[in-house]
């Protein structure tokens, strides 16, 4: 072994020990906040504990180890906000709030539940909190999306943030606008009721919202009969058919209003029927846990084909929310549902980029990247262009792989020969020099030429 290998090998044991250390900390972190108020008030006050729970939080999953800390410390967080004054100085005038709305939108499913409890935390402590997380539309509607999940865990979660919501009278209000209505209660009622609990949840969430909106939610009922309620999935998969004949020819306008009528009567699942009511009782649905991808996959599809007729169209806004409900119907754990997942992020994180949310965007192509299994080259270079703007954007924090290509993570790293900056090649070295690393070397006071790229 060459003296170069030793190196690299020495920097990857070192790399991977800072890891395992910084979530071995918020395990400690995390037993410390179980010991009652005192010791949140004082480890709250803590400045370098404050700083580090901040950093944590506000950097991007691009390694499955930034997922685990993240993951970590979303549920040291739950505890760290037990009460409303240190909540709304952690989340408010921390501005943490939008690192729980990017935690809530990862593709992670260990992620989403984390951010959701912290959620269902918060919400809980007053109405300001309650509104504050109705009023951000990404949160909102991300929720609305994953309670279609075929997740029990994640449906049960999403299900009780939307019974806090409900509880309040200004917040129940945009949960009503967002989707909440009697339609929405009685699909889940309908295609879910096997599900253990499901049923005593929408009975809540029905009770809150008949109190604090009683006007619009009869008024609705009475546009919405049960009994009228049409949802075919075969006309839905002809529909589908014939969007995609529309999209082979480029029409993608017509494209997507075909999938968008599919989406509005294709059912949760296969039924093998059509669904006359929810109250009727020789309706065959098949048990939850017999389900196969085939009978739950076709909305997930609807809802990605209609995001990619939005990035053609040039609306990268609507692909993004369209894409949310997309992703909320395959968090599921099978081949067929990751190669789904896939598909949906990477749509999602070139709407991101469109968008210039490149939190958000890093996040989704890191994702792809870290289960791109067959190395695409497509995916690569989504990763490097969300990493480069990422950092463009936000500065050049420390993220301890390649700094472009995300390649490495210590392994074969090395470093620029003028600054700290680390590559896995020198072809990541020359793409990275023109897109900011130049001024950046020059804070070290030795800048080479354009063709005197010094590679480590």
């Amino acid at each position: 072994m060459t003296a170069e290998e030793r190196h690299a090998k020495a920097y990857e044991k070192m790399l991977e020990f800072s890891h395992f250390a910084q979530i071995d900390a918020i395990k400690v972190l995390t037993r410390l906040l179980m010991h009652g108020e005192a010791a949140r008030f004082t480890v709250w006050r803590c400045r370098e504990t404050n700083r580090a729970v901040r950093r944590w939080l506000q950097s991007p999953v691009v390694t499955k180890h930034d997922l685990k800390k993240i993951t970590a410390m979303a549920k040291a967080l739950s505890l760290l906000c037990s009460t409303e004054t240190r909540a709304r100085e952690i989340l408010m005038f921390r501005d943490l709030i939008y690192s729980v709305e990017v935690g809530v939108t990862t593709p992670h499913k260990e992620c989403i539940l984390a951010f959701l409890e912290v959620l269902i935390t918060v919400a809980k402590l007053s109405g300001y909190f309650c509104l504050e997380i109705a009023e951000a539309e990404g949160i909102l509607s991300t929720v609305f999306a994953i309670v279609w999940s075929y997740n029990v865990e994640i449906q049960r979660a999403s299900l009780r943030l939307l019974i806090v919501l409900a509880s309040n009278a200004d917040s129940a209000k945009l949960v009503f606008e967002c989707g909440g209505n009697p339609q929405f209660v009685t699909l889940i009622r309908n295609f879910y009721k096997s599900v253990t609990g499901i049923n005593e949840l929408v009975v809540q969430f029905k009770k809150a919202m008949v109190r604090y909106c009683s006007s619009s939610w009869k008024a609705e009922e009475k546009k919405h009969n049960p009994r009228q309620l049409r949802m075919n999935s075969q006309v839905a998969a002809h529909l589908k058919v014939d969007g995609n004949v529309s999209f082979q020819q480029s029409e993608f306008a017509t494209a997507h209003e075909n999938y968008s009528c599919a989406s509005l009567i294709c059912p949760p699942y296969e039924t093998h029927c059509t669904v006359p009511s929810p109250i009727t009782t020789d309706l065959f649905l098949p048990p939850w846990e017999c389900l196969t991808f085939q009978e739950w996959c076709l909305p997930g599809i609807l809802y990605s084909n209609m995001a990619q007729c939005k990035l053609k169209l040039h609306d990268p806004d609507e692909a993004v929310k369209t894409c949310a409900q997309a992703l909320g119907r395959c968090l599921h754990d099978s081949d067929e549902a990751m190669k789904l997942r896939m598909k949906i992020i990477f749509r999602r994180a070139r709407a991101h980029l469109a968008t210039h949310q490149y939190m958000f965007a890093l996040n989704d192509a890191a994702y792809c990247h870290m289960h791109n299994v067959d190395k695409d080259d497509g995916i690569t270079a989504l990763y490097r262009e969300a990493m480069v703007r990422f950092r463009d954007d936000l500065g050049r924090e420390a993220v301890r792989v390649c700094s472009v290509c995300g390649e490495g993570a210590g392994e074969r790293l090395k470093r620029c020969a003028n600054c700290t900056e680390v590559y896995c090649s020198q072809d990541c070295q020359k793409h990275d020099w023109t897109r900011g690393h130049k001024e950046f070397c020059q804070s070290f006071g030795v800048i080479y030429d354009d063709d005197e790229i010094r590679c480590f």
